[in-house]
């Protein structure tokens, strides 16, 4: 047997929930107890929601120590969604993934804050010691095994989706995970992490935001920084930024060669105006020189990397934006229904 897939299995067998609350009547918080670990995940829906059958669609957020909830006036909000996910309740259980070391929870007056600082309220070793590819990719496989032994999912129907830091972990979930029956990816890297910063470097030189000298100065640094990053790939030490460990498992992701492996119905978005999801232009090619058709593609024209629609002026300057995420959301909603 695949040593991998003995080892999902012996894990899956430890699997056990070890708590369950509902949050303001709308969202089931699971947390199940695999190895060392705790897993903590919300089903969207309450406890009367979960004696419906219905297909799981799992999503996977992308990068920085974000809760899963946003706390407000008007009540508590699962914040890591990019679309209204109760348009699709009807439809699937939707489940999103806490990272580890990252509260559940945040108010709105500390939102900004936590993002841009990281507060360690929010965030903690734990988050940085766990931030990496393969943990990510466990994780998902463990609430996968975890769902399909639930009453309440429909193992017909099993899609993962992820955007952004998302794209790469749902993109190897799927094809290291056989109960996988639909991948989503969104405003994702292509090739590697590193390798994506350094050609947008180069790209933004180009189009003239700094000048080319700036930007080879830029790459040199980041240069310098990779080879660092070989000395020590697994170092969790953070100024900040990225950790060691971070930057090198995300940039050795191997997401095409995972993407030209797959079987299964496989549904990639992106905006044109996201300089760093460029590279998945390439997609149509390199499936078709394998006689692959199970790919459907489509960029958005002057999107942005969260699906703002750009507004330019009659000399192509950036004046305004338009959110048009759920718009984005209910192509790839629809395609999913219709596969």
């Amino acid at each position: 047997m695949n040593k991998a897939i003995l080892c999902l299995l012996l894990l899956s067998l430890s699997l056990r929930t070890i708590g369950q609350d509902v949050i303001d009547n709308q969202y089931s918080v699971f947390r199940i107890l695999a190895g060392q670990d705790t897993t903590t995940f919300i089903v969207v829906g309450n406890k009367d929601e979960l004696k419906k059958r219905k297909p799981l669609l799992i999503f996977r957020q992308g990068s920085m120590p974000i809760p899963l909830f946003g706390r407000y006036q008007r009540g508590t909000a699962a914040i890591i969604f990019p679309f209204k996910v109760k348009d699709y309740l009807n439809q699937y259980h939707i489940v999103a993934i806490a990272k580890p070391g990252v509260a559940l929870m945040a108010d709105s007056a500390t939102m900004v804050r936590t993002v841009e600082t990281r507060d360690p309220r929010f965030s903690s070793q734990k988050y940085l010691d766990h931030n990496y590819l393969n943990f990510y990719v466990n994780q998902t496989n463990q609430v996968i095994d975890y769902l399909l032994k639930q009453p309440f999912i429909d193992k017909a129907k099993v899609a993962i989706c992820g955007g952004s830091e998302g794209y790469p972990i749902a993109i190897k979930v799927a094809a290291t995970n056989r109960n996988v029956t639909h991948l989503i990816g969104f405003s994702g890297l292509l090739e590697g992490r590193w390798q994506a910063q350094l050609r947008e470097t180069r790209e933004r030189a180009n189009l003239g935001e700094y000048t080319q000298q700036q930007a080879q100065e830029a790459i040199e640094r980041m240069y310098g920084y990779w080879r660092e990053v070989l000395k020590n790939p697994t170092s969790t030490k953070s100024e900040g930024g990225d950790t060691p460990y971070a930057t090198y498992s995300f940039s050795t992701s191997r997401n095409l060669e995972h993407l030209l492996s797959l079987r299964i119905p496989i549904y990639i978005c992106y905006g044109t105006a996201d300089l760093s999801s460029s590279l998945n232009d390439l997609l149509p090619i390199e499936f078709a020189s394998r006689g692959k058709t199970n790919l459907t593609l489509k960029p958005y024209l002057d999107y942005d990397h969260t699906f703002f629609l750009l507004v330019r002026d009659d000399k192509g300057k950036v004046i305004d934006k338009v959110y048009k995420g759920d718009e984005v959301a209910q192509d790839y909603m629809n395609w999913l229904k219709n596969r």
